[in-house]
């Protein structure tokens, strides 16, 4: 599948986890300590396996709605 492939990318990853690595940034200078290091995980384990980088996203915007 084409879609996969690319979500699977080496480039897809990088720019997942820089954008997420750039969300934690802004939770940690909002005050939000905890959901940064959160992201920031996030974004490490999107870099390594995106399925799991995608997933770990959602769990923290989940988290987010309910905090």
């Amino acid at each position: 599948m084409k879609l996969t492939r690319l979500l699977g990318s080496k480039r897809a990853r990088q720019l997942s986890a820089a954008t997420t690595l750039w969300e934690a940034v802004k939770s940690f200078r909002g005050g939000q300590k905890k959901l940064a290091v959160l992201l920031a995980g996030a974004a490490a384990l999107g870099y390594k396996r995106s399925e799991l980088g995608y997933l770990a996203q959602a769990a923290v915007k989940l988290y987010k709605k309910r905090a």
